[in-house]
This record gives structure tokens, sequence and C-alpha cells, in this order.
């Protein structure tokens, strides 16, 4: 069954539409939170992730806009070689509109618009949290593989700092550090699928990306007596641009988390999401992670990282996550001209 809409371009009138959109369309996976924007939504959502485009859904009996998805374009690496990709994101359905076809329409505006610009050579992939089924099935209609090993973990910020590291400090990046941190970020991260290599100039332009005129970003180290940097972690302070509240938790969850403390009491998360975090060894690379937490008990609540369940080197044994913690699962789908291998590693950046 098809409902009357019509799809366009998102524009930057769309930003109060958006704003009402996603405050009325939580999450639909097995943890729901629905979006608050503290700036422009239009702003945001376009230019959080550069080079994005999106669509909108408008139905004829609703003021505003009932659907919406996003649509990022680059170069990454993708089985051994570099090819240009289109990440499928951002999608929501106003839960009135639901099975009616919107979903699959704005897949296949967002589908359509990646084969335009960079022809079959395109590699097209979206993350979705496990139990989402309606991702799961718009998704149907455009993708040939899914991976199922894509982790969301996250952990409250530190109110203490956490003990020293002999012989090692962790210090914000600074210019004489590019060079070094975007060959050892490359050389970490130089078997994953979609990682795009940095170089110098690329790890300074990430640094002064601004929303709303705002540094978005800051990447920091940990650096030994001889000036040698041995894990590096970037940050994207979400928490200082939109919130998360908390709608949705199944039972045995909020009893962890009572204890846990990871979503706060009153169900609204900052966020600062990890980026392009690596490490020579987990000891370094735990000890740059717990000092981060502590780093942005000011500007966030929880740190959060999308990261590859079956990887070499295993994040989880650099991160340490409490036994009891709470983690979300999911996929990554993908419609590309070469399967994707179950063996190499997934970056994310989501």
């Amino acid at each position: 069954m098809t409902a009357e809409f019509t799809l366009r371009p998102l524009e930057p009138a769309d930003s109060a539409s958006i704003a009402r959109l996603r405050d009325e369309t939580p999450d639909t996976g097995t943890i729901a939170f629905k979006s608050t924007f503290l700036h422009d939504p239009y702003e945001l959502v376009m230019n959080a992730l550069p080079n994005s485009t999106g669509v909108v859904a408008q139905a004829s009996d609703y003021e505003g806009i009932v659907g919406l998805g996003l649509l990022r374009f680059g170069e990454a690496r993708y089985e051994g070689e570099t090819r240009p990709y289109a990440y499928l994101n951002g999608l929501s359905v106003h839960p009135n509109y639901r099975r009616k076809g919107i979903a699959s329409a704005l897949a296949h505006w967002r589908v359509e618009k990646a084969k335009e610009k960079f022809g079959e050579r395109v590699v097209i992939y979206a993350g979705v949290q496990s139990n989402n089924d309606g991702s799961f099935g718009a998704a149907k209609g455009w993708s040939q593989q899914q991976i199922d090993r894509t982790r969301v973990g996250a952990v409250s910020v530190r109110t203490q700092p956490p003990t020293a590291l002999d012989g090692w400090e962790v210090r914000t990046i600074n210019p004489a550090d590019y060079e070094q941190v975007a060959q050892r970020q490359n050389s970490f991260y130089q078997d994953f699928n979609f990682y795009q290599p940095y170089t110098a100039d690329q790890l300074h332009a990430w640094l002064e990306h601004k929303l709303v005129g705002i540094n978005a970003h800051t990447y920091y180290v940990a650096v030994n007596r001889e000036g040698h940097i041995g894990a590096g972690i970037g940050v994207y302070r979400e928490g200082e641009f939109s919130r998360l509240t908390l709608v949705k938790m199944p039972a045995f969850m909020r009893v962890l988390n009572a204890f846990l403390k990871v979503i706060p009491s009153d169900g609204v998360m900052k966020r600062a999401v990890i980026k392009n975090y690596w490490f020579e060894n987990p000891e370094i690379g735990n000890y740059l992670w717990e000092t981060v937490r502590w780093l942005c008990r000011d500007t966030a609540t929880n740190l959060m990282i999308f990261y590859d369940r079956n990887p070499l080197p295993k994040f989880e044994e650099a991160i340490k996550f409490p036994r009891l913690s709470v983690k979300a699962t999911g996929s990554l789908v993908v419609s590309a001209p070469v399967p994707m291998s179950e063996e190499r590693p997934i970056y994310f950046d989501m």
C-alpha cells in the first residue's frame, strides 16, 4: 500500500519541520532515543557530516515533512582499493505514516542519487540498529549483503581522573603531530573497509570543521617522554549541538542502568562521539580512553563509540567495558560491485 506523498530535496527552510519530525519520531531499535537540536537543525543534519545531501517526504494531509533521509558522499578503502561510497543515514518516518512505502521511496531516491553521481562503481551502505524493522525492510530493496557485527558502546564520563600510566601523558594534538598521527592512524586502519586515509592537511581540516561557528572536533593523543605518540582519539562534541532523550529501553537494561548509570537519571544524553580511535597496544589505548572520559566531563554525559565486534585489534581489549555495560548491536547493509569479505574488519564513521 502506498500513501499520497511526494519527495523533494531537503532545503534550509525545512529546519522547523526537521525538528518536529525528530521530536515525534524516536528510534525504533532495541534502545530508542529522540533527538533535540540546540541550534539550526538544517545546518546540523547537513554539515555534521560534510558532503551530505538530503531528501524529504511530504504528505497531502500533513503540514511539514513526514519523512527524511540523508546521504553522504566520499571515497574510502573497500576490499583493498579506493572506491567512491554513499552512506545512507538519518532515516526518519513519522509514526503515523509508516508501512506506506515512504522509507523505501527515500532509500530509492538516495540510491539513485549515488549511482547518478558515481556510476556502478559506487559502494552504498547504511548502519541499522537491531530490531529496527522499518530500516531493514527499506534496505531489502537496494542492499545485497548484511554484516551483523556493529556494536555501539556507551559509557558515562568519569568524575575522577584515571590512574596515571608511567611515562605517558594525554594532551590535545598540535600541528607538529599531524603527520605522525595521520601515518599511524592510517597504518592502524589499513585493512579496514570504509576507512578514508588521512593526510596531515586533512586531519587539520577535520579539526577546523565548524558547526554554527563552533569547532565540532577535538583530537587527543597519548605521548611518551620521547615524543612518541602511542594512541589517538578524535571526539565529535555532539552534546554541544544536540541531545538524545531516552524513549524506550528493555526492562533488563533499565535494571542494569540503575547500577551502571550509563544513561543519566533524567534520560538525557549529551554524547561525545568517538572517531578514529587507534592504539599501538591495549594498555596505552585504555589509558587514553579513560583520560578522555575525564576530559569530556564538562561538555558530555557519555562517550559513545561505533565499532566492529570482531576485528583485530579488538577494541574491547582497550576500552574494557564493564561486563554488564549497556551496549547495542546492529548490522551494516551493503550494495557494491564487489561483495564485502566477512574476514575484513569494518571502520564505522556514523
